[in-house]
């Protein structure tokens, strides 16, 4: 949900956030380089089946907390944009480094008005079960880490996302993205309660480790990031399901041939526990596809 729209915005950010990293030549880590912050508007272009083209505007704030070179370049990133099926997405989001990188703080708030292809539940469903599925969606996510040893922190994540105004459209879509005559199948999906089918929020918090040996959170160039997180959603933090999430996110970045050319892979693995509600369930590709799921 949050890979594909900023596209343009990682492409651009790339040799902005790059720039004044790293030690400076002849700089040992004792020098003070100057405080530098950075504000870069960025236009975000894209397509997607589902919505069409969509355009709008965001910026990018950075900048190095501090006068050390150790700690690495935060950054807080703010975008809107919009589609031809009136999709529309408003989105601050930020990575934050302390002074010697003692916390670390990396979080989101978003509001979604989203289309879907809605398929169904489980391992085995059709392409003929295509059907458009409009709702909202907002979420605020926010983690607080201290550092435990050099390049690893340890601590808390909140996770807050609620979904409403569910609008399944009529009929159902064919392979080319035309309408066909039948029912929407997420009235029908047997696997989708009555209750699923109205508004309803998932709440939940849990411990999260980090080990970062990134040279930048944004726009990596080298290093490898693993990140484990457990989160337990329940009554007892306002969720109206009961279930734990196990992540896994693990990245690898590094030069290959010259410095303007970068391997970067990532592992992603999502893994439930109890009740968990259709749109909290893990999308085969998510937010790896670069679509409008989460």
């Amino acid at each position: 949900m949050r890979i594909f729209p900023l596209l343009m915005a990682a492409l651009l950010g790339c040799s902005l956030v790059g720039q004044g990293q790293g030690l400076p030549g002849g700089a040992t880590k004792d020098s003070k380089p100057p405080k530098r912050l950075t504000i870069l508007p960025i236009p975000v272009l894209f397509y997607q089946q589902e919505t069409g083209v969509g355009y709008g505007l965001g910026g990018l704030l950075s900048g190095r907390l501090g006068t050390d070179t150790i700690t690495r370049s935060s950054n807080a990133r703010v975008q809107y944009w919009t589609t031809q099926q009136s999709q529309n997405l408003l989105q601050f989001v930020h990575t934050i480094y302390s002074p010697g990188e003692k916390f670390y703080l990396n979080g989101e708030i978003s509001s979604y008005k989203n289309r879907l292809y809605y398929f169904g539940v489980g391992n085995e469903v059709s392409n003929s079960s295509r059907s458009f599925l409009d709702f909202n969606l907002f979420i605020i996510n926010q983690r607080f880490q201290k550092s435990i040893a050099k390049n690893q922190f340890l601590g808390l994540q909140y996770r807050f996302s609620r979904v409403y105004n569910i609008a399944p459209e009529n009929g159902r879509v064919n392979d080319d993205g035309d309408d066909i005559p039948g029912t929407n199948y997420f009235y029908q999906d047997p696997r989708v309660d009555q209750r699923q089918r109205q508004n309803f929020g998932v709440s939940g918090v849990g411990p999260v480790y980090t080990f970062d040996s990134r040279d930048v959170a944004l726009g990596a160039s080298k290093g490898n990031l693993l990140d484990l997180q457990v989160m337990f959603n329940g009554k007892f933090v306002g969720s109206d399901y009961n279930f734990v999430r196990y992540q896994i996110d693990a990245r690898h970045f590094q030069r290959i041939f010259s410095d303007k050319t970068i391997l970067a892979l990532q592992y992603l693995g999502q893994f439930h526990s109890g009740d968990v509600p259709w749109h909290a369930l893990a999308g085969l590709g998510a937010n790896l596809g670069g679509t409008l799921y989460d």
